[in-house]
């Protein structure tokens, strides 16, 4: 791909993530929008506008390839990882909200695995400078991936209530993170070959315009009270019983949990 063209296709890939950001937020921020229940959401991709925004006009400026871009970009992309970390955070505390001591683990887990990853990721990295970088944002990403599915298996197994919205914004940021995940992996594998950092960008610009997607369909419908209930196989019943014995497992735990994290208990 010639110079030319490939400025015309960054240039496309900016109008069109722009365009569906903008979308988002004006979902959000519609009457009775859902961005009073997302602040920290919504502070997420106002963020990541912003950056875009600066990224554009510092590209403009001072070149794809220069010294000044490369750190405006990496820094803004450490202030933008953050903001989703929290927002990932916001979004656990939101599904597990009626399983405090729960919610306290996987936040906890949250934290404690972007340490340890991002630890062994310094420690294990064979080149400096930028290749750190990018193994240290894998390591997050990564981090964030498993949290987010671990988050979908425990709601599967203890079948609890989760909004539509919340499912969809989960997607999103799973998406988001493998994509990272994948491209940083190939573009260390593959770094010595012509075009390898332009088809990084490009890997993560396409990962974005996906995820964009799912969060407008998220954004866009009224906020359900409840998850639509599907009709059980078994009789009611047995599915009263069942829904009541795992509601009890997981307080149960969620009890425990407590007794865990309780200051000055030193246990039995």
């Amino acid at each position: 791909m010639g110079e030319p063209l490939y400025q015309q296709v960054l240039l496309a890939e900016w109008v069109v993530t722009t365009c569906l950001q903008v979308v988002v937020l004006v979902c959000l921020f519609r009457r009775r929008g859902p961005y009073r229940s997302y602040p920290v959401f919504s502070a997420y991709l106002g963020t990541v506008t912003l950056q875009q925004l600066l990224s554009a006009w510092w590209r403009r400026h001072y070149g794809f390839t220069s010294i000044a871009y490369f750190n405006l970009a990496w820094g803004t992309q450490t202030v933008v990882l953050c903001a989703r970390w929290l927002a990932v955070a916001e979004l656990m505390k939101r599904v597990l909200a009626g399983y405090a001591a729960v919610n306290k683990m996987a936040q906890t887990l949250l934290f404690t695995l972007s340490v340890i990853i991002l630890t062994f990721s310094f420690a294990l990295a064979n080149n400096g400078g930028f290749y750190l970088l990018i193994s240290a944002d894998r390591a997050v990403e990564l981090t964030l991936a498993v949290l987010i599915a671990g988050m979908f298996v425990l709601v599967r197994y203890y079948r609890l209530a989760m909004r539509n919205i919340d499912r969809q914004l989960g997607i999103g940021f799973c998406l988001y993170s493998c994509a990272w995940v994948a491209a940083n992996t190939i573009y260390q594998m593959f770094r010595h070959t012509a075009g390898a950092a332009r088809d990084w960008d490009f890997l993560q610009s396409i990962a974005f315009v996906a995820t964009l997607v799912i969060w407008i369909g998220a954004v866009g419908k009224p906020v359900e009270v409840r998850a639509p209930a599907r009709a059980p196989a078994l009789t009611a019943e047995r599915y009263g019983q069942l829904s009541q014995e795992l509601n009890e497992r997981l307080r149960a735990l969620d009890a425990r949990l407590k007794n865990l994290f309780r200051p000055g208990d030193s246990g039995s």
